[in-house]
């Protein structure tokens, strides 16, 4: 079941995997069995999973081929399965591969193991190079330039099962044996898992329990028993019948936008294997919100569990490992400051929440001050993972992929478009305004020269304060609902409020620096009431991603991402509840529920 919302479910650390390793057998202590085959594991998985669901027989083009695993364990089938895609998938071909995992290994742990299997050295460098944290919730990791790419889903298979987007076209049943992880197999998990195989999907497992057997049947699929690995004299292999699949060339997308949402939504297309164009009717690059030099990258954490917040955790887990991926991160950690007493208890009881020590900690007094340079009060969130962009550097980086045409592309029925604009977007969908009840606030920033005084770390208080790029800062911002969208003009009074938004030992700090020494930039953002990005499908050929608001940096690019998927068929292998609360039609349905109460 889901987590109950509340701060005692909130934990974010997941169990420790007890685990005894001799260097030749993995064993679990907390389910009393072992990880893999002792004498070949390698071998096991070819012939249990690879081999039982005739993988490289359905490896298709020109098109994405899904699978979704239970229990990462070691990484092993992963590993084999992308070797295998490495030497027999046709060039065209895309990967995805989702496994859910309730007690993932510790990174040291997996390195000794990774041994074992020489012959897969350079894919398990690059698997360890890119392991995420172990909280939970969904981790992205791509290799092969995008063309593969591992989800993971850390979490308990019964909060996943019936609760995320899961669709495959093959499924590996792995984890421990049946009597003794009862949970992974239980007639609701099974279910589950079958109605998530697609037509002519095939899913196989190393176990013929009988009753595996017939609750895969119950629930639709053919299942047959073969010969097994090793000692095991049987194994089951299963496929969902139905058409075959349908595999659709793959559609033509412009873009309109060149900011964070375009980049966004076009780097995941391109890995899906699409070449999209991008507009830009600006005449210009780095124009709009997108164009402010650095931006923070921050999780916004809450006392519960709801979707919001958990949109916001995987967001910033995907955003952040782009920006390290490409390597356009500024600053190693950052720090959310609390801005009185109110703050203060409550950044204590969030990170009371069985958060992992190497990503959240509470710190005040001399650890602070140490850290940021200045004293301060109240204390505050270390994100340890945290940090900041060059969102100039990245965007330019991520544009040189793909053919940018500057004015707006003309219409075409056998294109599809996104609307990825931000303040300019909402010309083009004027028909649906009143649905999409959106705000366009100017934000102006300020930029002072740095002097070395402050941490190189990112600052979060109410304003935001970033390390230092090319010699300056940048801190802010306004949040102007009633400014004219053509007025750029830098308005004294808004360096005045953001310096008024610095920590008092901060302005302290800065001196002789006043508000009448800053440069600026003014750019409009697009927000909903929620604060929460909008996306989705607006008819047959018009696609949106906008509201990113003052968090694009954070929120763009996994919105982008799930757009993507939208846009492709594709699962986006998040949780529901989190889908729904992006749905741009989400305020119309809100709007009908309440006016029938």
């Amino acid at each position: 079941m889901l987590l109950e919302n509340g701060p005692s479910a909130y934990g974010r650390r997941l169990p420790d995997a007890k685990v005894v390793w001799d260097g030749n057998v993995l064993r679990s202590k907390e389910f009393d069995d072992i990880y893999f085959h002792v004498g070949d594991g390698l071998a096991e998985t070819y012939h249990v999973f690879l081999d039982g669901t005739d993988f490289v027989r359905r490896l298709h083009p020109s098109s994405v081929h899904h699978v979704i695993e239970t229990g990462f364990g070691t990484g092993l089938n992963f590993l084999a399965t992308w070797s295998c895609f490495r030497e027999h998938a046709p060039s065209t071909a895309r990967l995805r591969f989702a496994s859910i995992e309730g007690y993932p290994l510790e990174l040291d742990i997996l390195s000794d193991i990774h041994k074992v299997w020489p012959e897969l050295g350079e894919l398990t460098r690059a698997l360890q190079a890119k392991m995420p944290p172990r909280w939970r919730g969904v981790h992205h990791c791509f290799f092969d330039g995008g063309r593969v790419e591992l989800i993971l889903i850390y979490a308990p298979i019964d909060e996943v099962l019936g609760h995320y987007d899961l669709k495959a076209d093959t499924i590996f049943l792995d984890g421990f044996s049946p009597s003794k992880n009862p949970d992974m197999w239980s007639e609701k998990a099974l279910t589950a898992l079958a109605d998530s195989l697609l037509p002519e999907g095939r899913l196989a497992t190393f176990t013929a329990a009988g009753h595996v057997r017939r609750q895969l049947s119950a629930a639709g699929l053919q299942v047959d028993k073969k010969p097994g690995f090793g000692r095991k004299r049987d194994m089951t292999c299963a496929t969902k019948p139905g058409g075959k699949k349908l595999v659709r060339s793959n559609p033509e997308v412009n873009i309109l936008g060149t900011g964070i949402a375009a980049v966004s939504v076009a780097r995941q297309l391109s890995h899906f294997g699409l070449n999209p164009t991008l507009f830009e009717p600006a005449g210009e690059l780095f124009v709009g919100a997108s164009g402010n030099g650095v931006a923070n990258q921050l999780p916004r954490l809450g006392l519960d569990n709801s979707p919001a917040h958990r949109f916001a955790q995987a967001s910033f887990a995907f955003a952040r490992g782009w920006a390290t991926e490409e390597g356009f991160c500024l600053g190693q950690s950052g720090v959310h400051l609390a801005t009185d007493e109110k703050s203060h208890k409550r950044f204590q009881t969030i990170s009371e929440q069985n958060w992992p020590e190497d990503y959240l900690v509470f710190i005040h007094g001399d650890a602070l001050h140490k850290l940021v340079g200045f004293s301060h009060p109240w204390g505050g969130l270390l994100h340890r993972k945290a940090g900041s962009v060059d969102v100039r550097g990245w965007l330019a980086h991520a544009l040189s992929q793909w053919e940018v045409k500057f004015g707006c592309p003309e219409k075409d029925d056998e294109k599809l478009l996104v609307i990825a604009q931000g303040s300019k977007s909402k010309q083009h969908y004027h028909d649906l305004q009143p649905y999409l009840p959106l705000q366009y606030p100017a934000g102006q920033i300020s930029i002072m020269p740095s002097q070395g005084l402050v941490g190189d770390i990112a600052l979060s208080y109410g304003g935001y304060f970033t390390p230092a790029k090319d010699g300056e800062h940048i801190f802010g911002a306004t949040f102007e609902h009633n400014r004219l969208e053509d007025n750029h003009t830098i308005n004294p009074l808004g360096h005045e409020h953001n310096w008024s938004l610095l920590p008092s030992e901060l302005q302290k700090l800065l001196e002789p620096f006043s508000p009448h020494d800053l440069k600026g930039r003014v750019s409009f953002r697009v927000s909903a009431r929620d604060r929460l990005p909008a996306i989705g499908r607006l008819d047959e050929r018009r696609y949106l991603i906008t509201a990113l608001g003052s968090r694009g940096m954070t929120y763009g690019p996994y919105a982008g991402y799930l757009l993507a998927c939208d846009i492709m068929g594709y699962p986006s292998f998040a949780p529901l509840d989190v889908q729904q609360s992006l749905d741009w039609q989400r305020f119309a349905r809100r709007d009908k529920q309440q006016a029938v109460l």
